[in-house]
């Protein structure tokens, strides 16, 4: 989940099966476990970042799963 230094974005016809991107500025990135009315969120050292996010935890309760999302919040 580590993030690598690159001295420009790449091209969008460079990413395979129309993936898309952002740059992260700041914030904290994070994986949502969830689906099957459980949902976890957890930091790129596997801290447990569900209660700093309650809103994102509960939302992720009602997503059809099992799925993990990578994102920053």
């Amino acid at each position: 989940m580590l993030a690598d230094a690159r001295p420009a974005l790449l091209r969008e016809a460079a990413l395979p099966g129309g993936l898309v991107f952002e740059q992260k500025p700041d914030g904290f990135r994070t994986l949502l476990f969830a689906g099957l009315s459980r949902a976890h969120l957890q930091s790129r050292n596997g801290a447990d970042l569900t209660s700093a996010f309650p809103e994102i935890a509960v939302a992720g309760r009602s997503l059809p799963g099992p799925l993990v999302l990578d994102g920053v919040m």
